[in-house]
Formats: structure tokens, sequence, C-alpha cells
């Protein structure tokens, strides 16, 4: 599908209203111009997918060599954008004249295997690439942004490169740039807002590296602004303490003795049954709960007689005591201690046991 123009009136535009569009095999959707007329514009007014697959598959808005026109402009919106195994979405301008404007809105963007978003131009001023993508832009072997100038190395600035999402995703070995270089005219400004940039770093000039470039050979180097979060992983991070830790330290220690009692600085304090903990340093005595003092299993209960009847205080106060006076022998030969004289008597009588009589 294509419209251009060989003279110099402007080429049509091409607009394209879909729920999905997948294009392969070298197919291609262009506006173009050879001749001084301005090339078309694009426009894909896709609701869900767009895929770009194989060599020479792609949209393009560009211009021939020997051309003086300029490129036309391509809109997408897609919700989610792949492009792979060498296809490309290109405004490039062969001509003199200027490379046309790429406006991509999604919530994914997917650049594999030589994927690339190009507004290159041969000779003349870059055509610029703005890129809003919700969630996130991937990179991966070989893929490429480009708004470069001077391909042919000859004049014109590189064009600009703007890029609005949370993150950018690469592989540092794998070669894949965002570039707004010029030869002989200067680089082009690359402004990334983003959360962060994984996989690839900013640098003066290509290398065989994944990289961000707005370089000139013979040129002003253009600008590089990164508006990321810069998020430090040791941020938080406290350093551990390597000095050794005294256990004995983390022992409860009995009462001080000396100046601290006096002071009234150490106390010994009894809160209810169990006491103090037991050290360490103690055997281990199993998990049975001790009973208070003077307290009765269930099992000896029964078997303890009951407790004698208490005795009345006036016959349990004794008398005064008396220093003995003299002391008493019965039949017997056993003496006593009496606090009488010694001429008292002892009764020696014997008397019979009382019977109890049976009823």
């Amino acid at each position: 599908m294509s419209a251009s123009t060989s003279g110099s009136g402007k080429a049509g535009e091409i607009t394209i209203n879909t729920e999905s569009l997948t294009i392969r095999n070298g197919a291609k959707v262009s506006t173009n111009t050879s001749s001084s007329g301005q090339a078309g514009n694009l426009t894909l007014n896709v609701q869900d997918r767009l895929t770009l697959t194989d060599s020479g598959t792609g949209l393009f808005a560009s211009t021939t060599p020997g051309s003086t026109g300029n490129g036309g402009s391509i809109t997408i919106d897609p919700q989610r954008v792949l492009i792979q195994d060498g296809a490309t979405i290109a405004v490039n301008s062969e001509g003199s004249g200027t490379g046309g404007n790429i406006f991509l809105q999604a919530g994914r963007l997917e650049l594999r295997d030589r994927g690339s978003i190009t507004a290159e131009t041969a000779s003349a001023q870059g055509g610029n690439i703005t890129l809003n993508v919700n969630n996130l832009v991937l990179l991966r072997r070989d893929s490429l942004i480009s708004a470069t100038a001077g391909t042919a190395q000859a004049g014109g600035n590189g064009g600009n490169v703007t890029i609005a999402t949370p993150f950018i995703i690469g592989v540092l070995t794998e070669n894949s740039d965002i570039r707004a270089n010029a030869f002989s005219g200067n680089g082009g400004n690359i402004t990334i807002n983003a959360t962060q940039i994984f996989g690839l770093r900013p640098h003066p000039k290509d290398t065989p590296f994944s990289d961000i470039t707005a370089s000139s050979q013979l040129g002003i180097n253009g600008n590089i602004i990164l508006n990321t979060l810069n998020l430090d992983p040791s941020q938080g991070l406290q350093e551990l303490n390597l000095t050794p830790v005294d256990p004995s330290k983390l022992v409860a220690q009995g009462c001080n003795s000396g100046r601290k009692v006096v002071e009234g600085q150490s106390k010994f304090v009894v809160l209810g049954r169990g006491g103090l903990s037991a050290s360490p340093d103690d055997p281990f005595s199993g998990t049975i709960v001790l009973n208070d003092l003077g307290s009765l299993t269930a099992s000896s209960a029964s078997t303890v007689s009951p407790a004698p009847s208490a005795v009345p205080l006036s016959a349990a106060t004794p008398g005064a005591i008396v220093e003995a006076q003299g002391w008493v022998k019965d039949a017997r030969g056993k003496l006593y201690l009496v606090s009488q004289s010694a001429n008292g008597s002892v009764d020696h009588t014997e008397r019979s046991p009382t019977l109890c009589q049976n009823h």
C-alpha cells in the first residue's frame, strides 16, 4: 500500500483504522516523494497490537535519492508494538529534504533482532522521534532508535529523540542503540524521562555495546538529558557492628553489694511465685511446675491424718519456772526433781487400769 508523488505536489496521505495489524514478508505501507513535493503522512489507529516482522517490512514516509521534498510523518497509537527481524518504522530522507517525524503512543514497545525506528537523513536535517510508552521500551539484539543526520557523510544536524516511559531495558553486550548523531552538522538532543534505564549507557560515540549517543564527527555533540530517579541500592543500609558482643552482658545480674546497696541503687524484689529467672548456668530442671511450699497434692491429701484439736490456751501455758529445791526417789529407783522440800513424799500407789465395759 503506497501513496507517492513524482512532481511538485504533495503525496497523498494514508490512514488505517483497525483493531490489530500485522505486516510481514517484506510488505510495506508507504508514502514517498521522488521530486520536490512533500511525502504524505501516514496515520495508524490501531486499538490492540501492531506487529512488523521480517527484513524490508515496515511503515515508510520517506524521500528517494535525488529528491528535494521533505519526508512525511508517521503517527501510531496501538496498545502494543512489536518490531522484529529487520522490520522498521522510518521517515528517512535520502534526498536533500528534511526528514519527517514519528509520533508513537503505546502501552509497550519492543524492538527485537534488528528492529528499528528511524528518522535519518543523508545530508539534511534529521527528523524527530517522540515515544510515549506507558509500561516499558525493550531493545534486544542490534535494535535501533535513530534520528541521525549525514548518513552519506554530508551536512545536516541530528534530529531530536524524546522518550517518556517508566523503564528502558536493553542488554549492554547486544549493541542496541539510541542515537541522534551527525557527521558535519551538530548532534541532536536526546531526552529520556524514565524511572530507570537498564542495559544502555550514555557514551560520547558509538561502541560495540548498547549506547545512547548524540555525537558529531566534525561538528558539536548534542545533549543527552536523562531524567531518572537515580535509585541507590545502598540507600537505607546500615553498617554492621563487627565488635563481638559479650553474652554475659545480656544476662540479668543479681544485686550488687557495697556502695550501690548503701545508695539504694540495688534492689531485691520477689514478684509472685517463681521468683527470679533461672541462670543459664543452672542445670536444666525440666518443665514441671513446682508447687508452693506447704501445699498438698491430691494423691497425698487422703493419707494425712487430721490435725489434732488445739489445746486450750490455759492448759498449754506453763506456770512460773521455779528452781528445783531437791529430789526424791520412788520405789523403782526413778529420780524426780522437785521444787518443794526434800522431805516431801512421792505417791507410790499403783493404780489398776480401768477397763471399758461392753455394751
